[in-house]
């Protein structure tokens, strides 16, 4: 690095037994962000640099060898004029220099984070696009000479996804790991999905880590409240938004700890007023950790996440 901000964000061991990285410089480029490749010998000594990048924030995410012997980075681009940026892909030959580079999504906000090779020497990389408001996953395929093969989206319409690695898997296809917002309260999750060679996936399985899995439609993930969350006392009240006809109601709430065991269940009479309805319940014996939460009345069912703290 040099006297203003460096960044490494991704490493691979090359074939000669040294190491390729790449990230994001301010020292040795424009102010705003250049991408930074530093190829080094097997025990880290630098053998070359190399700088690329425009007049806005160029930053690097991913870095592999290609099996020319040469590389491709992939990462994102301020596009000044649009005021959003762009998915920027890089391929260099053996000693850095560039061979092309290719702009991906325009106008709108796009970046790549992860990419990967194909069997057939194509290259491949997830990232996010932004659509109607909302983030996607793109997976984006590109020939060897980095033109359009294929860009498929993944995601839903309440939250942002984002993909964030994807590798090939053996039968041809790609498997890819995202961020998501769209469950369980629209609080982050791990979005993982797999694909055919075209990239097209039948669907996503949504287990949260739990053990409960495949919530589908009868479950409500949004109008519960958790409060206190994160609960560092004895009590947690549980709040259901919904409009309600009846004063009274049964509910069950059922706790799941991270290896999806069930370690409560009680069955409450709960009173309702016009507009919500609440459980008051215990979590005095349970330990510091992340809990999913589940309740079922006679119409519907509901989940969502608790952090417990007693430190």
């Amino acid at each position: 690095g040099g006297a203003n901000e460096d960044e490494a964000r991704s490493v691979k061991q090359t074939s000669d037994g040294g190491y390729i990285l790449t990230g994001v410089t301010k020292s040795m480029g424009d102010i705003k962000g250049d991408f930074y490749t530093i190829k080094t010998d097997s025990i880290g000594d630098t053998l070359w640099t190399k700088t690329i990048g425009s007049n806005g924030a160029d930053k690097a995410n991913s870095i592999i060898q290609t099996s020319d012997g040469g590389y491709i980075t992939a990462g994102y681009s301020e596009n000044t004029i649009a005021g959003r940026n762009e998915a920027f892909i890089v391929k260099t030959n053996p000693s850095g220099d560039t061979l092309y580079t290719r702009r991906y999504g325009a106008p709108n906000d796009c970046e790549a984070y992860d990419i990967c090779e194909s069997s057939d020497g194509t290259y491949v990389w997830a990232g996010k696009l932004l659509i109607s408001g909302k983030y996607l996953v793109w997976l984006f395929k590109m020939t060897t000479g980095g033109w359009y093969q294929f860009a498929n989206m993944y995601g839903g319409p309440y939250g942002n996804t984002i993909g964030q690695s994807v590798k090939q898997t053996k039968d041809g296809g790609y498997i890819v790991v995202a961020n998501t917002t769209n469950y369980n309260n629209h609080l982050g999750d791990v979005y993982l999905f797999k694909t055919d060679i075209n990239g097209i996936s039948s669907g996503t399985v949504v287990n949260n880590a739990t053990g409960v899995s495949n919530f589908g439609n009868t479950y409500n993930k949004s109008s519960l409240q958790i409060s206190p969350n994160p609960s560092r006392g004895s009590t947690c009240k549980a709040i259901i938004q919904e409009k309600k006809t009846t004063n009274i109601l049964d509910a069950r709430l059922i706790i799941y700890n991270s290896n999806g065991q069930s370690v409560f269940n009680e069955t409450y009479k709960i009173n309702s007023s016009l507009n919500n309805f609440e459980i008051n319940f215990n979590t005095e014996k349970l330990m510091s950790g992340l809990y999913l939460v589940e309740i079922i009345t006679d119409n519907n069912k509901y989940i969502g996440k608790l952090i417990i703290d007693h430190n």
